[in-house]
């Protein structure tokens, strides 16, 4: 996490308004809590979560997804 002024973090929650009570460990890393974060190590998408762009790695090698990103129904 980068190092903010106490005036910066308060700033930031007050932003958030409710949503904070709703946030793995009480900011995002998307909107303005970009601002909160020194550096990513790995995939963003799984610092935020789901690891998307693996998930879409193996759903193509197995034939459930496409190159363009159409699904595969059978």
């Amino acid at each position: 996490m980068r190092r903010l002024s106490e005036e910066s973090l308060h700033a930031y929650a007050r932003s958030m308004g409710d949503r904070i009570l709703s946030t793995v460990g009480g900011y995002e890393l998307e909107g303005l809590g970009v601002n909160l974060i020194e550096s990513v190590i790995g995939d963003m998408f799984t610092v935020m979560g789901l690891p998307i762009l693996q998930l879409l790695t193996k759903l193509r090698a197995i034939g459930m997804i496409g190159e363009e990103g159409e699904v595969e129904c059978s």
